[in-house]
């Protein structure tokens, strides 16, 4: 009986060892996704679906665990940092978490979220990316410069015009285009004259949603401020 003992409490060692191998290894990893997060030209559309298909393939091979929790955090990251951004996607992460520690209990739960992802997978990642760069990348940048004073001059005027209409289809390509994309459409909407602060209003409301339809007012007034300009179309 003593023997037996011994066995049971060096098999529950061993699994409760097992465990803080992977809540270990989930750390160290999320500590370096938060980093890569940083930079926002790391965080898109086709990443996401990227990874939502390598946990779906490689959910039996432990050989590439390592890899794995790397894109499960950034994927569990992209909802729990946002507060609203609740849906199968961060329900997935924090269920596949779970499916590391005990398999054979989760399986079926990862399966049947990763079925619901692909029925609507367009939509749903896109709304999962959306609301995290609107709200932790765009929002608190347009924010941060609502308070500036704006010295108004036909020069800065005709800087912002054209960096718009460079970057509008690619507003997050990089910090560097958040930043710049952010501060012109706040001081185009702080300026005098109405088509230019009707620009400026209209791009800060395309960069709070990233809907096809504001994107789409945008252009009606950016193409004719360049054409009352005379400036280059070719954007």
């Amino acid at each position: 009986m003593k023997k037996y003992k011994i066995l049971f409490f060096v098999l529950i060692l061993f699994i409760v060892s097992g465990c803080k191998s992977i809540d270990q290894k989930i750390d160290d990893s999320r500590e370096q996704v938060e980093k890569d997060m940083k930079e926002v030209s790391n965080i898109n559309v086709d990443t996401i679906k990227r990874d939502l298909t390598y946990l779906e393939a490689n959910m039996e091979k432990k050989q590439n665990e390592n890899t794995l929790i790397n894109k499960l955090n950034y994927l569990y990251l992209l909802g729990d940092i946002t507060s609203n951004n609740n849906s199968e996607i961060k329900e997935l992460a924090d269920t596949y978490f779970d499916y590391l520690k005990d398999k054979k209990k989760y399986k079926n739960k990862v399966n049947s979220l990763l079925d619901d992802i692909k029925s609507n997978e367009d939509e749903l990642v896109f709304k999962y990316y959306s609301n995290y760069v609107i709200y932790e990348v765009l929002g608190p940048k347009i924010n941060g410069y609502k308070e500036m004073n704006v010295d108004e001059s036909e020069e800065e005027i005709v800087r912002g015009v054209n960096y718009i209409a460079a970057n509008i289809e690619d507003p997050t390509k990089d910090n560097e285009v958040v930043d710049r994309i952010s501060y012109y459409s706040v001081y185009l909407s702080k300026c005098e004259k109405d088509n230019i602060k009707t620009l400026g209003n209209n791009m800060i409301i395309y960069l709070t949603s990233l809907k096809a339809e504001d994107k789409s007012n945008v252009y009606k007034y950016l193409n004719e401020i360049l054409l009352s300009y005379n400036l280059d179309l070719t954007y």
